[in-house]
């Protein structure tokens, strides 16, 4: 691990339960996150997004979750990075798998 010229990523990842089974429990959840480097120092942000169905049809929803994470860092030695970090949670309700 060392230093070097800028370089940067951009994720994104989707997840879809539907309502095959009929019983109005869908669920929409989605990411996106990136991460920046450049001669030590290095960035990393996220964004989550979740929703729930909230009525009988697919399209009727009520958002679930959301979340927004940030990490700042600087590369002091080759096994040693202090790092900021922030994240702040909003969900609804008890989510299963995230709370």
């Amino acid at each position: 691990m060392e230093g070097g010229g800028f370089r940067a990523a951009l994720g994104a990842a989707s997840y879809m339960a539907l309502d095959l089974d009929e019983d109005n429990a869908s669920t929409l959840r989605g990411t996106v996150d990136g991460m920046t480097k450049y001669s030590g120092f290095s960035t990393i942000a996220a964004v989550y997004v979740g929703s729930k169905q909230a009525g009988a049809d697919f399209g009727d929803r009520a958002l679930e979750a959301t979340d927004l994470s940030a990490q700042a860092g600087y590369l002091i030695t080759p096994h040693f990075e202090p790092v900021i970090r922030y994240g702040a949670v909003a969900a609804k309700a008890a989510v299963h798998g995230l709370i």
